[in-house]
């Protein structure tokens, strides 16, 4: 049946994908708390660790030139503490890690996104990071789409911060992957000159690593900022009303 309205103003098909997605929720914000405290405590532990680890460095040093004058209260020290600081490590990372995939995923899917500006699902927030060698590549690509999402339209996506926290993550990850032990029949002085590479290998990845959570802080604070504040939440503007008939 004819009528003499018509309805105007429909909202762009962007506007009417971001209606259809989820609000953040309140407690978006305290996953958001959660992880910046997470990286925090990694920091405590992993600094720790290193300290432990430089210790043990210097000592293997001095073992090589002369393995009875090393200390043995200093390695005894490094081998009480070490193994508990790397298991408290280990149950951060994971703690933390479930903590941030979970703010990433609301994040990326909520309606404080310009879903126009998204270039890949938002499952990808979280089968990203278990999927081999995409998990080299994908977090970053989906923390950006947050990035470039919530920006407003004028303001160019700059990837910088993203990029340096990402690459230091990595290199703290595959750095640590590769240090080993060394071959125990190994002469005394071989075995600590390959000892003390190991104990050097795993302090640049632990440095890399407190790089990365400093890093992963302020990330995590600056998008959480920007999407709270994002032009493109429900606040931007309402859906279409029609006007009443003459």
């Amino acid at each position: 049946m004819w009528t003499t309205w018509v309805r105007v103003d429909q909202p762009r098909l962007d506007e009417q994908h971001r209606f259809s997605r989820p609000a953040l929720g309140r407690g978006w914000t305290l996953l958001a708390a959660l992880a910046q405290l997470g990286l925090t405590l990694y920091l405590l532990v992993a600094g720790a660790a290193f300290a432990l680890g430089w210790l043990m460095f210097v000592e293997l040093g001095t073992g090589q030139e002369r393995p009875r004058a090393m200390d043995q209260a200093t390695i005894d020290t490094v081998v009480t503490y070490g193994d508990p600081l790397v298991t408290a490590g280990v149950v951060v990372t994971l703690a933390t890690g479930v903590v941030f995939i979970a703010w990433l995923f609301r994040a990326h899917r909520s309606n404080r996104m310009s879903a126009g500006r998204l270039q890949r699902a938002s499952g990808w927030a979280i089968g990203g990071w278990f999927v081999p060698f995409v998990n080299l590549v994908m977090p970053a690509l989906v923390v950006q789409d947050v990035n470039r999402a919530s920006r407003p339209w004028q303001q160019p996506p700059g990837a910088g911060l993203v990029t340096c926290w990402w690459v230091a993550l990595v290199g703290s990850s595959v750095l640590g992957r590769l240090v080993g032990e060394p071959d125990t029949a190994l002469p005394m002085r071989e075995y600590l000159a390959e000892l003390r590479e190991g104990v050097g290998l795993g302090l640049v990845a632990d440095g890399l690593g407190l790089v990365a959570a400093v890093l992963g802080i302020v990330l995590v604070r600056r998008l959480t900022d920007q999407v709270r504040a994002s032009p493109f939440g429900p606040q931007a503007s309402e859906p279409a009303t029609e006007p009443a008939a003459d």
